[in-house]
């Protein structure tokens, strides 16, 4: 078993030994490995936004690790065991432990959480205005569940503080132009970066790497704008049915299934941050719905902003062929999309292919496998033992409300596999 430590450096000063894998996050740029850019000075910090200051710097690791181990150099060529070295100003207000189940759930890796004292950050663009006055504080990806939730806001005149984290130029100008045409009162738009010397990006390639943290870092920069604006619930809209996320084949369990909304990892990070002290909890106002549910709520508030939200796994993957940032129409996000909006009655969304309409798709070879797994899946109705088989979900009626929502979810798909998949597209997946 290899353990690795990576150790959040803050101050120049702040140097730790040779073994560890420093993460130099520091005021000047040209010294550091990494940056935390955002478009719009942070409301004014102070005493309210310390812890959540505390677990920025905390998921700023976590993300930093996850993305610099590669899995396949693990022993069993996934499992990894990661410590992290953090500099926080109360050390002793955070219980390691809960910090560590909170990602082992997300991650499916071994974590220590070794916490010293310390300036969490070097310094975040801070303004010296007077706080903005806001009515709810969201997360905002510019996909159909966190459009539609914003656009509730917007119908129901809540001034709104929208926050946004992108990895490249044209996710992060989609959700500057929804913000804006949503009429929020903040958007702030992070992008976590390698720099300096290590380069733009400068992460390791890897065929099983996973960004299962990023969900972690997103929640804590949500948290900490909803303390800058001192309020105390922050908005994560997920529909329950990805939120869940029922493997879709006995191969793709734990880790490999995204877990980043799950009710079990919510649940366990919400006791965190009480624990923490840090004023403020994580709410999903969709867990109950579908995606079909969500896509008409966001039909019935802003039907001409729909299809300006991306859902795509890979939204710029298509850039090497010359085609249009968007939707590749074959990863599952996009699948569920369709049937989503499917469900609702229209779909005006340019997709890059049709694995359901184009039975030529299959001659190829890219994105097959989502396809013939999704296909797979509809054979069998999901039962309940399934939807607990995916982490602690709480009582039995909440496990029971969850699988009739699945089951509502799973159907949205099939009807758009019996309106939309052409005889050939049938034979070749064996519906």
């Amino acid at each position: 078993m290899t353990e690795e430590c990576v150790r959040l450096e803050t101050a120049r000063d702040d140097r730790g030994s040779a073994s560890v894998i420093p993460i130099r996050w520091f005021s000047d740029r040209s010294r550091s490995s990494i940056s935390v850019s955002h478009t719009l000075p942070l409301d004014p910090l102070g005493p309210h936004t310390e812890a959540a200051e505390d677990l920025l710097a905390i998921a700023v690791a976590a993300y930093c690790a996850d993305r610099s181990i590669t899995r396949e150099d693990q022993d069993d060529g996934w499992t990894r065991h990661i410590t992290l070295d953090v500099p926080v100003r109360r050390p002793e207000r955070w219980d390691s432990d809960l910090l560590r189940r909170v990602l082992s759930t997300l991650t499916g890796d071994h974590w220590n959480i070794e916490l010293r004292r310390g300036q969490p950050h070097p310094g975040l663009r801070n303004s010296d205005a007077d706080p903005a006055a806001v009515d709810a504080t969201a997360l905002f990806s510019g996909g159909v569940d966190s459009l539609a939730w914003a656009s509730e806001l917007h119908s129901s005149a809540e001034a709104m503080a929208l926050v946004s984290h992108f990895g490249d130029g044209p996710t992060g100008k989609l959700q500057a132009n929804l913000a804006k045409q949503l009429g929020a009162r903040r958007h702030y738009g992070f992008r976590l970066q390698r720099t300096g010397s290590e380069g733009r990006e400068g992460w390791p390639d890897s065929d099983t790497q996973t960004t299962r943290s990023r969900s972690f870092l997103f929640l804590a920069l949500g948290l900490l704008i909803a303390r800058t604006h001192r309020s105390a619930l922050l908005r994560m809209p997920e529909n329950g049915y990805i939120a869940v996320n029922v493997p879709l084949h006995a191969g793709r369990i734990g880790s490999l299934s995204t877990r980043s909304a799950h009710p079990e990892f919510v649940d366990r990070l919400n006791k965190v941050i009480a624990t923490a002290d840090l004023g403020a909890r994580v709410e999903n106002p969709y867990l109950f719905m579908t995606k079909g549910e969500v896509s008409e709520r966001l039909l019935g508030c802003a039907p001409h902003l729909a299809w300006s939200s991306v859902s795509c796994a890979h939204p710029t993957a298509g850039r090497w062929r010359r085609l249009p940032f968007g939707h590749c129409g074959y990863c599952y996000p996009c699948i569920i999309r369709r049937a989503g909006f499917n469900h609702a009655g229209e779909d005006r969304t340019r997709y890059g292919s049709d694995p359901l309409g184009d039975s030529s798709f299959y001659e190829a070879g890219t994105g097959q496998a989502d396809i013939r797994s999704i296909a797979r899946f509809l054979l069998d109705p999901v039962e309940v033992t399934d939807i607990r088989a995916t982490g602690r979900i709480g009582t039995t009626e909440a496990a029971e409300i969850l699988h009739q929502m699945v089951r509502r979810g799973q159907d949205e798909i099939r009807r758009l596999f019996a309106a939309r998949a052409t005889p050939e597209v049938r034979a070749r997946l064996g519906l």
